[in-house]
This record gives C-alpha cells, structure tokens and sequence, in this order.
C-alpha cells in the first residue's frame, strides 16, 4: 500500500455460525502506517524520585508521561531508558492529550486508581539527588531527554521526600530547569492528571534586570528575569554611560546572571544607571529595561579589621567549644565581602557572600558550628576551614581583588598572661582605631566567658603602651649596620626618617624586618667600619603606629671585638630575691670596646661541675664600653620592686637563667668559644653582717677592677637606693674621694610648699661603702626634735631630706638647728659630723 492510498475492501461470500449467507459487503478506507512520535511529542510530565516519607500518594516511585501530539500512538518498541538501564515498553495505545504512569509491576495496583498504567518488569530506580531519563522511538530518535535534579524542588522541606516534581509548561521552549518545581497538590502529586502547577501561559516580555550586586570596584553582577536566548552576549547590548564596559561573562553556575567588568573603578557612594537593550528570550522576546543603583564603598586596608581570635578553645570556659575569627568593620559603611578570602600561612579560604553592617561584627568559623554561634551575633559558616595554630600563626583577610585588608601575625606571648594561654580565651584587640597590628595592640580577653564574639571586646580602651625605643645598633659583617628598636613603627614613617652616622659611613636602608614589639633596620655603609672607633647612629622622624611622634634617638656602635678575661665582669647578683620574685645577675663591659654577647653562657655550677646554664642570647646582643646589662627571668618585675634605681634600659630577658641558691653557689660567665671569661663564687656572708633580713637584697661589686673572687670586693647594696640597683650603677661602687664629708642645701630653707628650698638636702659623699648611719635634728637648745634614719645601710654617697616638721608631723618653729650625722662600719670605725641650718619662714 502507499500511504494515503484510497482503497476499498469488498466480500463477496461469507456466513455466519448459523449458515446464514451475507449479502455482497464493500467498505472504503484509506491506508496510513501506524504513527511513530517524533521530539517532544511525548514529555517526561512529572516524577517521583523519593517516595518516602509518604505524604497522600502510594509510598512508590513513579514516571507521568504526557501525549501533548493530536495522535494515539502505540508504545511498543519504545524504549525507556534511566542512566544505563533500558526497558522497552509494551504493546499501549496512547491517546493524545493524555497521562500515562510509569510504574513497577509490582506496583501497578496501586496506582490503577489515578488513571492509565503501565508496568515495567524492570524498574531502575530513580536516584533522589538527580537522574537521566531518555525516551527513544522505536526509529533510535530521543523523543524526550530529561536530567532532574533536587534543586528543582526550591523548596527544602519537599526536597526531604513524599513529593513529586512536575513540569510547568509542556510547550515551554526554553530552558528546562526552569520549568520544574515541586508539586503543590496535598497529596504530593499529581499521576495521571494535570500538574498542579500547570501554566501554559506564553510570555511576552524580553529579560529584566532583577537585582545588582557589586562584586569588586571594577565588576558588578546583574540577575536578568530569564536566560537569554544567546548566550554571548556583548557590551554594545549593555550600557552604563559613565563607565567603559570592557567584558560580559555568565556567571558559574547561572545562566541568568551577567559579570559585567570595567575598565576603571566605580567611584564611591556614586549613583548609575544600567541599560539593558536588545537581548532575547528563548520566546523571541527583546529587553529594552533599565536599572540604577548606587556603588557604596569599598573597603580599604584597616577598615575591616580580624578584631578577635580563638585559636584554642579549650579548655572551654563558657564559649562554644570551637575555633572562631571575628571580623570588625570600623567604618560607618556596610561592606559585601563576597568573594573575599581567609589566609591562612598561605592557605586561603573563600568567605561566603555576606553583606558587613557598620560598625558590625561577623562571626568566622566552621560550618558545622555555625548553630554555637548564632546567639552571639551574625556569624558566617566557612565551608572550608583551616585550622588555627595554638602558638603561632599568620592570619590575613583578603579581598576580592587580592589585596590585604587586615593582617594578624599572632604569638602566644601576646596573651600576656601565662594561665589564659593554656587555652579557652580569645586573643583580642584592644584599640581599633589605632593602626597597631602586633602584640601592643593586643591581649587575652578579660570576659568571664573566654572572648566577646560578636560585640565589643573586652579589652577596649586599655592605654596601649608603644615606645619606640633605639636600644642596639651593631654590625654583623662589612659594611652592614643592623639598627634594633622597641615598639611598633609606622613603617611608612621609616621610609621618610632621616638617619645619619657621625664619622659618616653612608647609609642606604636594605630591608626592614618587624616581629612583634622588636624591628631592625637593615643599612649597607659605603665606607668600611675601623676597629676601636666609636661611630653614633642618629635617626628622627619615626612615628609609632598609633602615629605618635618620636625624639630623635642616637646610639653609638662600632665593630665587635672577641672579649678578653676581665673584659665583661659579673657586677651585680640577687640570689635571694622577695618571695615569688626572680634572680638575676648585672654583667659590665670594662673594655673599650663593643663586646656581642650572641652565643654566650651564664652557668651554675657547684664548683666542679655545671647544674644549670643558659645562653645570653641566641641573637646579636650588644654591650657597648661601659654599659651595664641585667638578665632576668622576669625583668619587669624590677621597676616594681627598685623603683628608685632600676634603669629600665638595661634590663633583658632570659627564661633560662639559672635559679641560683640562696646560701651560696658559683656562677661563670663563657663567651662562644667556651672561653670562661668571669666567674663568682658567693656566700650571704658576704652582705652587711648588721642586716637582719637579706631577701630582696643584692650584692654588690666595689671595684670593677678588682678581684671578682675577692669577698671583701663585694657587700650589700645600700638601704637608701632600695637594695638594689639593676642596670645602674652600683650604690657601693667606690669613689676616689679620700675621706668623707657631708653638706647641706640650702643652709636656709623655707618648708611652705611654694617650689623654693621647701627641703633641707643633707648630702653625703663617704669615703668607701659599707658604712651604717644614724642622722638626727636638734634644737639651739640641744632638744631632739627630729630622727630622720636610724641605723640604716648607706652608700658610698646619698642624700636625706628634712621637711622642717617633728618626729610627731608638726612644723617647728623658725630657728636654727643643728644636723648630726653619725656613719660607722662592722669594723669599728665612727665618723660623726654636726652642721647647723636656719629653718626660716616669709615675712
């Protein structure tokens, strides 16, 4: 037959089971092959991937296919295809404009009651997440081709299961994803029937712009109402007529969002204006729309600032038990940080897209432990986290253009507090509004809880105390001069200072090195150092980085000599210091040269063998002729305990240094060839035998020339410079006067507070220390009025002052008074001296 062939069927003989003949029969008809579906005639019209748990429908997974042609079609030798599984369907009549529901054999009963059913033998199961499903003619053509996903449901709760997917729009032409959601009949779904979300409403408006981000200062995102139907789209179609569109490019993962780029910034808090013109819908449609929008601010360096850090969370006070970074913005602007960064040692992390409020606090940590955090404030979940380093670790917030923000290189030392370092309290900052990144600028938090996430740090408003202090300068090979100071600088300060040598080398300035509350110049010289001269380094114009100006500041240096015995001397030791306090020992270079002290040992030792030793410093440590160095465990503790004679200048560190015994013991000194170089051995009857009490006191060298091992070279420091003298020179250290005297100023004085000779200054100069001493007032009438010491430990030299009052706090009257001053040693010996005064008053 051919097709569309008019044909007709006649019969001439033919009976029935009765014999009855029938008369001639003769019909008509025209012949066509049986229909075969061509593309999309057919369409996957609605899933069910995840049966469970049951909402109204058979707890059964099922496919609704939809007959959208005009023709019944036979579905024998169709096969159905899920990912690598293939069934081929039997012999079905499918009316047009009709369901049919693909099911399970064994599962056919069940849905026999929404409408035509056929049941596969085989049945692969459909994957919740996402699946491929083909239908293919029995001509090999693909007549429907969907890949779901479990996106599709937008809706997180029916994503869970019970619920099917359905198509919106069956002649929807354009992209698929779009044309699926879940479905909203309350039974779940709707097998066998029109799809409760059924709309085949045709559109007839072109792409909107429907929201705008700004991704960096040169690239915003615009989100259109549909995708477009070409999917190049170029910068004549897009306009903002301030600025020169260089690139359009699709976003990752959308097909309706547009990266537009710039070929200059976007001035801040500047109002534009973008147009979208010519751009198709799959419908045919054509934008012509327009958006504005304003371009806000964009975070520079310090304006977002890591404000808090919990590097190790336990044990755990009342915080959650979890690693945190708090960001601050300082600004009154908000801030988007999308796609801005964490980076940590060089391991970075994207920060989720999050829009930083003014004068807000963000929360960072691990995704899983968002839901701790949430009562704290808002708080971003990294999908990636990389851990922080308890002792040390070097933090920096990076953004979007790749530029650092803010930078934290933490230590544990900056917790200044050795029980909150074991663990449980944040680290904070304390000022920041001040530009002070290192450990002046912060400390352990001082919330009972453990740290302030999400608020105002604990630690706010404490001063910071930042000086920058020149305290060494030395030159570690030809024609290098390395300068060393406390504090923390405005680098940008140094680069602008002016610096010098006296006796010029020329100085051109390397490198700057900063690592905590130290930083080094590094300068090359033009002319070679000489050997035992004495050159002076000069700078100004540096600023701490809170921009506090500082003095010009001077130090002498010159090339380090390998110290001879005798040259750097032990000059002072307190081996039994208050309850609770440190040891610590003074050494003096009594050479006329830079001694580096890098490499070398203090050592205790019972007399034959070392019990403890430590290194000075593994570092370049510079003593110049003359100078003075204290080394302690805990040197701060000094000032606190000497606060009259304790030159800050000269104090160092040093964990290390050995406990010494209290009774007595040996201490050397060796340089960095084990060279011994110095050595003491010490014993408390060595002090003032009429002292009674000896914690806190020191002792004291008398003559650096003289023998160290000589006990008679050394006695107590004296009462009248607090017992000690660390980093200053010696209270006992021996004069060349050669005998003793003593004189007042100002013989006439006036004790009425005005500023002008309110005191009487009784000078003494003696002639050796270890002297005691009793200094009383009388009267013209040879009456004591007034004790002013009574057996106390002089130095070689001191001062007293009178008031004018009595023993009793009153004010005597105008006259004269006689001074007696009464000095004496273990020896015996007694020197007495006796002046007048003249106590007078305004008239």
């Amino acid at each position: 037959f051919n097709p569309d062939q008019q044909l007709t069927l006649s019969i001439d003989t033919l009976w029935d089971i009765s014999g009855n003949q029938a008369t001639e029969l003769e019909i008509n008809f025209t012949w066509n092959p049986p229909f075969e579906a061509d593309s999309s005639d057919i369409l996957f019209n609605e899933i069910l991937p995840d049966p469970t748990p049951l909402v109204g429908l058979p707890e059964a997974e099922y496919i609704e296919l939809f007959n959208r042609s005009d023709s019944v079609i036979n579905l024998q030798g169709y096969t159905f295809i899920n990912s690598a599984v293939a069934v081929v369907l039997a012999d079905l009549l499918f009316e047009p404009d009709s369901y049919l529901i693909l099911c399970d054999e064994d599962d056919t009963s069940f849905f026999q009651p929404y409408g035509l059913v056929l049941g596969l033998s085989v049945w692969p199961a459909l994957v919740n997440s996402g699946d491929s499903l083909t239908l293919i003619n029995p001509s090999g053509e693909i007549i429907d081709l969907l890949v779901y996903d479990d996106s599709w449901y937008r809706d997180a709760e029916k994503e869970e299961g019970g619920w099917s997917l359905e198509r919106i729009n069956p002649v929807w032409p354009c992209e698929i994803d779009n044309n699926w959601s879940a479905s909203e009949n309350s039974l779940g779904g709707t097998p066998g029937q029109v799809n409760s979300i059924f709309n085949d409403a045709i559109d007839s408006i072109g792409p909107e712009i429907t929201a705008l981000s700004i991704i960096s200062d040169q690239s915003v995102q615009i989100s259109l109402s549909e995708t477009p139907e070409n999917l190049f789209i170029t910068v004549q179609q897009i306009t903002i007529p301030e600025l020169d569109l260089i690139g359009v490019e699709f976003g990752e993962s959308l097909t309706d969002e547009l990266i537009l780029h710039f070929s200059e910034p976007l001035a801040e808090d500047q109002e534009y204006l973008i147009w979208l013109e010519n751009v198709q819908d799959c419908w045919g449609n054509t934008s012509n729309d327009t958006l504005s929008f304003n371009s806000g601010f964009f975070a520079k360096p310090d304006q977002v600032l890591i404000n808090e850090l919990m590097v190790d969370p336990s044990p755990q006070q009342l915080l959650p038990e979890a690693e945190f970074i708090e960001l601050y913005n300082i600004t009154d602007h908000s801030f988007n940080i999308r796609n801005w960064q964490i980076d940590n040692s060089g391991i970075r992390k994207d920060i989720p897209d999050f829009e930083l409020a003014p004068y807000g606090y963000a929360i960072l940590c691990r995704e899983q432990d968002t839901s701790l955090f949430f009562g704290f404030g808002k708080t971003i979940g990294m999908p990636s986290w990389s851990g922080l380093v308890n002792t040390q670790d070097s933090l920096a917030l990076i953004n979007e253009k790749g530029e650092i923000i803010s930078r934290v290189a933490y230590k544990n030392t900056w917790y200044k507090n050795d029980v909150k370092k074991d663990g449980g309290w944040s680290l904070e900052r304390i000022d920041p509004n001040k530009k002070c990144h290192g450990i002046v600028n912060w400390m352990a938090s001082e919330n009972s809880s453990g740290g302030t996430p999400g608020k105002e740090n604990s630690v706010k408003g404490i001063e910071i105390e930042n000086e920058i202090l020149l305290w060494q300068a030395y030159l570690p090979d030809t024609n290098i001069l390395v300068t060393s100071f406390s504090g923390e600088p405005d680098t940008l300060t140094i680069l602008n200072s002016e610096y010098q040598t006296i006796l010029e080398l020329g100085l051109t300035l390397q490198k700057i090195t900063i690592e905590d509350n130290r930083f080094d110049l590094h300068f090359y010289t033009d002319t070679n150092p000489i050997e035992n001269t004495i050159y002076q380094f000069k700078i100004k114009g540096i600023k701490t980085c809170d921009q506090t100006e500082t003095a010009e500041q001077s130090i002498d240096f010159g090339i380090s000599i390998q110290a001879d015995k005798k040259e750097i001397i032990i000059n002072e030791i307190l081996f039994d210091p208050f309850s609770g306090a440190s040891d610590f020992v003074e050494v003096m270079n009594t050479s006329a040269h830079f001694i580096n002290l890098k490499n070398w040992r203090i050592i205790k030792s019972d007399g034959f063998e070392t019990i403890e030793e430590s290194l000075f410093s593994e570092e370049h440590l510079i003593i110049a002729p003359g100078e003075l160095l204290v080394f302690s465990r805990a040197p701060e503790e000094l000032p606190v305990l000497y606060p009259i004679s304790t030159n800050i200048n000269n104090l160092k560190s040093l964990s290390g240094l050995p406990n010494f015994n209290n009774d007595r013991g040996t201490i050397i000194i060796r340089n960095n060839q084990l060279k011994t170089i110095d050595s003491l051995v010490y014993s408390d009857d060595m002090h003032f035998s009429l002292l009674d009490d000896l914690d806190g006191v020191s002792l004291e060298r008398i003559i650096p020339s003289g023998d160290t091992k000589d006990p008679l070279n050394w006695t107590s420091a004296a009462e009248s410079v607090g017992f000690a003298t660390p980093g200053s020179p010696n209270s006992q250290l021996f004069k060349t006067a050669a005998t003793g005297r003593v004189y007042l100023e100002p013989e006439l004085f006036t004790p009425d507070n005005d500023g002008y000779h309110d005191q009487l200054h009784i000078n003494y100069h003696l002639a050796s220390g270890g002297w005691m001493g009793n200094i009383k007032i009388y009267s013209d009438k040879g009456i004591e009025i007034r004790r002013l010491i009574n057996n106390d430990w002089l130095g070689s030299e001191g001062s007293k002052a009178w008031d004018g009052t009595n023993n009793e706090g009153e004010k005597v009257p105008v006259g004269i008074y006689i001074v007696y001053f009464e000095v004496f040693n273990a020896q015996g010996e007694k020197q007495l001296f006796k002046q007048p005064c003249v106590l007078g008053a305004k008239l």
